[in-house]
């Protein structure tokens, strides 16, 4: 399971973090909250004190400094392909992937896990069309790499997710209920 912060749908995304189970992730995204070092340092000590994996999203300097690992958007990936070094060995680097061409590029990067979105519907991508549950299953058989499902990710959703080959589920709206 990987949570991903969102400034406007969950202002506050401690009240999720205490609910996530040992061994999840939380992907912080508050790219432009005025209080994002004070937040950001309140999540990674609680992911810690819960057993959770810390990634902080577009920011890989701060990443290396103050996180378990990075996630870069698809386009930021796509920029750093062969350029992207892991400070150390269990550091851990996610991207996010909109189409097979984008996945066959996360190949090329040292990552330990692609989020392909968006699965079904979802408020974060309003007008995109969501790749569908047939999609989704054929890049986790093709694809030899963890790839998660983002997008739309609701609990009947998520039972369908796991009959594919999915290493997981991420979201945002799906893990408020």
């Amino acid at each position: 399971m990987i949570f991903m912060t969102d400034t406007l749908r969950v202002p506050n995304p401690l009240s999720v973090v205490k609910k996530l189970p040992k061994g999840a992730a939380v992907i912080f995204r508050h790219y432009n909250d005025p209080n994002r070092l004070y937040l950001l340092h309140k999540l990674r000590k609680e992911c810690q004190r819960r057993g959770l994996i810390f990634l902080i999203a577009g920011d890989f300097s701060l990443a290396k400094r103050f996180a378990d690992g990075a996630h870069f958007p698809e386009g930021i990936a796509r920029k750093a392909a062969g350029k992207i070094k892991k400070p150390r060995p269990n550091f851990i680097i996610t991207t996010a992937a909109h189409n097979y061409q984008a996945l066959a590029k996360a190949q090329t990067i040292d990552v330990n896990a692609v989020l392909f979105s968006p699965v079904f519907s979802t408020k974060s991508h309003e007008g995109t069309k969501a790749l569908g549950l047939i999609k989704f299953a054929k890049a986790c058989q093709f694809f030899d790499m963890p790839i998660y499902a983002l997008g739309g990710i609701s609990a009947n959703y998520s039972r369908r997710i796991f009959k594919t080959r999915a290493a997981g589920i991420a979201g945002i709206s799906g893990f408020l209920s």
